[in-house]
This record gives structure tokens, sequence and C-alpha cells, in this order.
């Protein structure tokens, strides 16, 4: 299934956020590495595909995005077993 259609899903669950971070472990477990998560989710909140609302750019910021790249408390970062992304090698 496309990441935008899980993506879309995940925002509509009763906590949208926690959804986009059990999202970015299923996409793990299938094979994606942290710099691609952070890549191909990055693109979404650019617009690349079609731009998101406000407010789920937040979560996607939030939930996301910054716990791949280790900019959120330890707790919450995303896939600690891999090095934090960092945007010049991407």
């Amino acid at each position: 299934m496309q990441l935008t259609v899980r993506v879309q899903q995940s925002l509509r669950k009763e906590n949208p956020g926690e959804a986009l971070r059990s999202l970015v472990g299923e996409l793990h477990t299938e094979g994606w590495t942290k710099q691609q998560l952070y890549r191909e989710f990055n693109a979404l909140l650019e617009g690349k595909v079609r731009k998101l609302p406000e407010s789920e750019q937040d979560l996607l910021r939030d939930n996301v995005l910054d716990a791949l790249v280790g900019w959120c408390a330890p707790a919450r970062r995303l896939l600690p077993e891999e090095p934090d992304v960092r945007e010049h090698t991407l």
C-alpha cells in the first residue's frame, strides 16, 4: 500500500500521533531504513504529493520527523537502535 494512503489512515485514527509512530515501526519492520523513512515523511510534509493541513503537518513534525532526527526526549525517539538522521546525510 502506498505510503500516502497509510499515513492518511493513521491520521484518521483516534490518536493520530501514536498511529503515525506505529506506522514508522511497521515500515521499519518491512525493511525501510531510518533515512528512507525521514526522506519520505519529509516529502509528504513538503507537499510533494498533496498539501497537508497545518494540523497534520504538525503531527508529522512532532511525532515522526523530530523523533527520527532526535529532537525530542530520549524516550520519544523512533528506532533508537539506528543512528539519528542528520540532514546533511540525506
